[in-house]
């Protein structure tokens, strides 16, 4: 049985888009789950570190630009990134600059 997401966007699940941003230069690898942006702007997020993934999440919210500018500036640093920064870019509602 295949599970439906209920944002029918094809990389979400459960309505949050899973972000994985690469180890570097002193950060270690972290996994997001963004919600989709409020009417604001804002997202609201569920953030693990690769330090201690057992430990529970960190609850955030975030302005959807300035999530987006912290991604893009972890991809400058050559950070692996997962899913490719246009489907975050889409996910986030964000245009291209």
């Amino acid at each position: 049985m295949s599970h439906q997401p209920n944002t029918g966007h094809p990389l979400s699940l459960d309505g949050e888009l899973q972000v994985l941003v690469g180890a570097g230069a002193g950060e270690s690898e972290q996994l997001m789950l963004i919600s989709v942006p409020h009417a604001d702007g804002r997202v609201s997020l569920r953030a693990w570190s690769g330090r201690d993934w057992s430990r529970a999440p960190e609850l955030l919210e975030r302005d959807a630009v300035d999530l987006l500018a912290d991604i893009e500036r972890a991809l400058r640093a050559r950070r692996a990134l997962s899913p490719e920064i246009g489907a975050v870019r889409d996910w986030l509602r964000v245009p291209a600059r």
